[in-house]
Formats: C-alpha cells, structure tokens, sequence
C-alpha cells in the first residue's frame, strides 16, 4: 500500500509506479502498430475512434493477469484489469486507482464517476489545511496517426474542473532497466584473490 499525497514528489510516484507502467507502455507500443494496421488493411478512413477502441482492447488483452516487474521483495504480482464502460482502462496499483486514457490533455468530468475520480472520491479537497491522500491517477497516451511518436503521461488532478495538479513524461521501459545485483569487477575479483592467497600463508 503506497502511502502518498497530493505534496509527494510527482518523481517519487512515477518512480514507484513503474511495476505497473512498464507492462501498460509495453501493451500500447503492440496494442496500438497492430490496431493501425487492420484499419488501414480493410479501407476504413477516419476511424481514428476505432483505432483507439480496438488498441484499449488489445491492451487489456496483453495486461489481464499479467506478471509485473518483480521488485525488491521478490514477490510475484499480475496486473488485475477492470471494466470500465467508456472510460478507457482501469485497474489498481498498491491502493491507488489508475485510469488509462487516450489524448494529451486530461479529458474534462463530464460524467459523476469520472468527477468523483478526478476528486480522489473526496468531495471535500484541501479543507481544514489538510493534505489529501493521493487515490487515482490518470495514465495518458497518444501517438501519431500513423501510430508512431508513442508518449504516456503520468497524471495527478485535484478538481472536478479538469484542472492538472500535475503531469509527467512516462519513460521508455529500455530506460527503466533496474540492475538488481551488481557484478563485482575484475579488480574486486582480484583482490578476494590476494586475499584468499594471504589468508592461506598465514594459516601454514
């Protein structure tokens, strides 16, 4: 359970959530080349709605139980994909609620659930000079036409009206490598060496 607010470094959160956001950015670079390709096969010209209804989709294809990233702990975890009638994606991540959605703006709350949602489902924010919890965050993505120039962002809003507390560039997953153990270099290797040698002369 991640225990953020709305003061917590936006790069602490991004960081944190890259268990989930490296498969979700995996999915859309497959979803999105293939679901361009169909529609280009069969004619159908303008169909950029199509486009994105068939990527969301094969999207939630890729991710339904997916294996994320193991972390430190070691522990196996899937992604769990919910249904959310034109809403785009949803699922959870470690208590916060996430919505994948098309576009590179924060969509306005035309619908009470997507207000509540932008509310963090707390109708009272900032009151009482409190810091709310952090609760839901948006995953943006857009591309081109062609379905390159691939870019997710990671977003946090504060109120019904659509404004953005925050929004951060996703990285590539290829930059997110994590070395989990570092391999000792040749000199490390060296010295265990001498060491072993010094250790057995002053035995004999």
């Amino acid at each position: 359970m991640l225990n953020f607010t709305l003061d917590t470094d936006p790069e602490v959160v991004l960081f944190a959530l890259r268990p989930l956001l490296i498969p979700v950015y995996e999915a859309l670079e497959q979803a999105i080349p293939k679901a361009v390709q169909i529609v280009a096969e069969n004619g159908w010209e303008g169909s950029g709605h199509l486009v994105s209804h068939m990527t969301r989709a094969d999207t939630k294809r890729f991710l339904k139980d997916r294996p994320r990233p193991i972390e430190v702990d070691d522990i196996p975890r899937a992604v769990a994909m919910e249904n959310v009638a034109m809403e785009g994606l949803s699922t959870k991540f470690e208590g916060l609620a996430v919505r994948i959605l098309k576009g590179s703006e924060i969509p306005k709350a035309t619908t009470e659930p997507r207000t509540a949602f932008y509310q963090h489902f707390n109708p009272n924010l900032w009151v009482d000079g409190t810091v709310p919890p952090l609760r839901c965050l948006l995953v943006l993505w857009d591309c081109s036409e062609a379905g390159t120039n691939l870019s997710l962002q990671l977003c946090c809003t504060k109120d019904s009206m659509c404004k953005d507390y925050w929004m951060i560039p996703v990285p590539h997953p290829a930059n997110w490598m994590i070395v989990q153990r570092e391999t000792p270099s040749r000199s490390d290797d060296l010295d265990d060496l001498f060491r072993d040698d010094e250790s057995q002369e002053s035995e004999q």
